[in-house]
């Protein structure tokens, strides 16, 4: 039953394309002119009797699918239908089944997926050299910030340098000073804090040569990062014009030989990378260390001006001090004169007077140095 199903599908598809074909060609003769003859008999009784066909042939499949199917197979044939193998035309699987798109789907030749490989590859490469650009920027920037700040460390020295001579300088006259001035210390213990005072000073010198010391290597490894930027700098310009030799490769045999070169190339910027790496920890380590340093060097440098500061002020106040003492005892001095050309007389009491104003009046000429 299904083989007449499918031999009346086949004669209608046929008489379909009979039919399209017979149109055609009449709309083909009109176009050029040809007027059909309708006078001859013949040719209206096979049109009409064509007609008739296509009509009964349209029935017969309309009238075929108005039918309502029903399996009319006998057990037998089922039977034989379960245990049949190898059978030309296989049982539909809903659970295996594929799409066309899968099955029409072309498996890639060698050169497709080597060609693919290399344009990974090539993209890989492409972003470690951008990688690469950017370290060499920022090595770049951080060694002009580098020399700037070297530039400050070196005017600040200068600076220091200044400050050390005037701190000398203000050492000596207070020295002097101490020596000739008696504030309620004695000698030994002027000595002693001098003494402390100058320890102080060469301490500091001590740090502040210690810390051009370290500024020294700092600079010379300033130098050697310089020239490991440089060697940097040689490297990537050879991975670029390996890249370049890369981009004008494109047969397979060329491919082929590249891979090795590839690997080399892998090798070579795991090395930079390494080397990379150690140089940021060298910068990150100078930062480090030039930043303590400048710490170290200021808060010394504070503290010795505020040691400066307060002796200066209990100088000057001892100055004024003595000063007011010193006009003190001149206006005590005259009044002493004027007391002693009052009282003239030989008591005991006018001797003491006498005695205390001979005192007084020598205490006047001590102080006038002072004042």
């Amino acid at each position: 039953m299904e083989n007449q199903f499918l031999d009346k599908v086949e004669g209608n598809l046929g008489v379909r394309k009979w039919s399209e074909e017979a149109q055609r060609q009449k709309g083909d003769s009109l176009l050029e002119g040809e007027k059909p003859e309708f006078g001859d008999s013949t040719n209206i009784r096979g049109y009409k009797k064509n007609v008739s066909k296509i009509a009964e042939a349209w029935k017969r499949i309309y009238k075929m699918e108005s039918f309502d199917e029903k399996p009319r197979v006998m057990p037998e044939y089922r039977r034989w239908r379960s245990m049949r193998i190898n059978d030309d035309i296989p049982l539909p699987n809903s659970e295996n089944n594929v799409p066309l798109e899968e099955q029409l789907q072309v498996d890639p030749s060698e050169m497709e997926i080597a060609k693919h490989d290399f344009k990974k590859k090539y993209l890989i490469m492409e972003n470690r050299l951008s990688g690469l650009e950017n370290e060499k920027n920022q090595l770049k920037f951080g060694m002009q910030s580098q020399e700037r700040e070297i530039e400050r460390l070196r005017k600040g020295k200068g600076k220091a340098e200044e400050d050390l001579n005037n701190l000398r300088n203000d050492y000596k006259k207070l020295r002097t000073f101490a020596k000739y001035a008696d504030l309620g210390k004695t000698s030994t213990e002027w000595k002693h804090e001098i003494q402390e005072e100058k320890e102080k000073v060469d301490r500091w010198e001590m740090r502040f040569n210690d810390i051009q010391g370290q500024q020294i290597t700092m600079e010379e490894e300033l130098f050697r990062n310089r020239a490991e930027n440089l060697s940097l700098r040689s490297r990537v310009g050879e991975l670029e014009s390996s890249l370049q030799r890369y981009r004008s490769r494109n047969h397979t045999a060329e491919l082929k030989a590249s891979r090795q070169e590839n690997e080399n190339m892998k090798r070579q910027v795991e090395d930079l990378e390494a080397a990379l790496e150690i140089c940021r920890g060298q910068i990150n380590s100078f930062e480090e260390i030039q930043s303590w340093n400048n710490q170290q060097w200021q808060t010394r440098l504070d503290q010795s001006q505020d040691r400066v500061r307060d002796r200066d002020s209990v100088m000057a106040e001892a100055l004024v001090q003595v000063r007011e003492v010193a006009e003190h005892l001149q206006t005590l001095a005259v009044q002493a004169d004027v007391l002693s050309l009052q009282t003239e007389s030989e008591s005991d009491r006018g001797k003491k007077l006498a005695w205390l104003f001979r005192k007084i009046r020598i205490l006047g000429v001590k102080a006038k140095q002072y004042m």
